[in-house]
């Protein structure tokens, strides 16, 4: 059997080193399943960390929202390893995506990520040059599909499930 592939994605409250996550999505590549976690900011994050206008204009969430409706990253971590745990992890920004996922993993004191977040532009350049002639061609054609099935941007779930889509149509499911 096939190893199974996951897209990850995250929100966050502003870019840089002193945002936080606020949003993390994880879409199975075979199924399309996808699910969405809004993010409980700590106190900590709260008080040490920054939020920009700037951001929330983006994708849309407010801090309001979050501190009502986002779920504890006690929570939501062992729900995400319970998903990912035994396939490969891509993500179409590594080093963000591995930052907030830390992030996350440290607000309840774990100590390193359970799983390595990989790089969903060389998994989509990998799979296209293994089943496809014209490897370039055929990534651009599945983005294009994957962004017309999926328009919207900026939520972590939907970001997720379009790259996803991407995976899928390149593997030729």
């Amino acid at each position: 059997m096939e190893q199974k592939i996951f897209c990850i994605d995250f929100e966050a409250s502003a870019l840089g080193p002193r945002g936080y996550p606020i949003e993390v999505g994880v879409a199975d590549v075979q199924t399309g399943e996808t699910q969405a976690w809004l993010i409980k900011p700590t106190t900590e994050w709260l008080h040490e960390r920054i939020w920009s206008e700037a951001s929330e204009t983006i994708h849309g969430i407010s801090q309001n929202q979050l501190l009502n409706d986002g779920q504890d990253p006690k929570i939501i971590i062992p729900e995400v390893v319970n998903i990912c745990s035994d396939g490969i992890v891509l993500s179409d920004n590594v080093k963000s995506d591995s930052s907030w996922f830390q992030t996350l993993c440290d607000a309840i004191e774990l100590p390193r990520m359970p799983f390595q977040i990989q790089s969903f532009q060389d998994a989509a350049c990998e799979i296209a040059g293994r089943h496809h002639s014209d490897p370039t061609h055929k990534i651009e054609k599945a983005i294009e599909q994957a962004v017309e099935k999926f328009p919207n941007p900026h939520r972590a779930g939907p970001d997720a499930r379009r790259n996803a889509e991407v995976i899928r149509l390149l593997l030729g499911a």
